[in-house]
């Protein structure tokens, strides 16, 4: 008999059920109108935290686990020492809702037990100042019978304090530049630097090289700039 038949969950299931209908209240409550049909606002809500007592019959089930052993075979016998197989059962603690009035007989094994918490809304980034990734390039300049592209990256938080000492990346975005043009760059972009780290301004800068055939023919090319988690796409063509 499987979970959903017997109506037995494991605590893990139980508490990403209520985590899932928490996300998905909080959801609603967010995208609320901000005003009604007469123009007012609407009252706006938010759910701090929210705590939980669960009144649940714990049981364990036991799940069949099988291994298989060999022992070491002799030269002059080979069935002198058959491959052997063990059947063993691994526990696993079981819940499902107490029903009213349930009780529990001395030699059963189910508990009735309580189970209680309290989730806690956090901020995003856990309060602390949300990082902004800015980026400024000039227009292509053609030196030496190549495009260079100086770019600037600033990174900062949305307090307007500089990040310094932030690993900057710098990727050529082929697969979307290929689909985009059609074809295949004829020469494959690069940077003077793969990694960059802010200096004390949160600056980091760097250059893109081009070549002059891919840009002249106004193909448009994609680039991805990122600092962790943090992304910034940004495209070059000729105007």
């Amino acid at each position: 008999m499987d979970n959903q038949s017997s109506g037995a969950l494991t605590l893990k299931e139980i508490l990403l059920g209520i985590t899932d209908s928490l996300n998905e209240a909080q959801h609603k409550l967010r995208n609320m109108e901000p005003y009604d049909e007469y123009g007012r606002p609407n009252t706006m809500y938010q759910i701090p935290y929210l705590d939980f007592n669960l009144q649940v019959t714990s049981e364990f089930e036991s799940t069949p686990q099988q291994t298989s052993t060999t022992a070491p075979q002799s030269p002059a016998n080979d069935d002198a020492f058959p491959s052997k197989s063990a059947v063993y059962y691994k526990p696993k603690m079981m819940f499902r809702p107490m029903k009213p009035q349930q009780k529990t007989s001395q030699t059963s094994s189910e508990v009735v037990s309580t189970i209680s918490g309290r989730f806690v809304a956090t901020m995003p980034n856990e309060g602390v100042p949300q990082i902004v990734l800015r980026c400024n390039y000039q227009e292509p300049v053609l030196q030496n019978n190549i495009y260079s592209v100086p770019i600037e990256v600033v990174m900062e938080n949305a307090a307007g304090e500089k990040l310094s000492g932030m690993r900057v990346e710098f990727n050529f975005n082929e697969d979307k530049t290929t689909l985009v043009n059609g074809t295949a760059l004829t020469t494959t972009p690069s940077f003077d630097a793969q990694e960059v780290l802010t200096n004390g301004l949160g600056i980091a800068t760097n250059t893109i090289t081009i070549d002059p055939i891919d840009y002249n023919s106004g193909k448009v090319l994609f680039f991805d700039i990122n600092a962790g988690t943090i992304l910034k796409k940004i495209s070059i063509s000729k105007l």
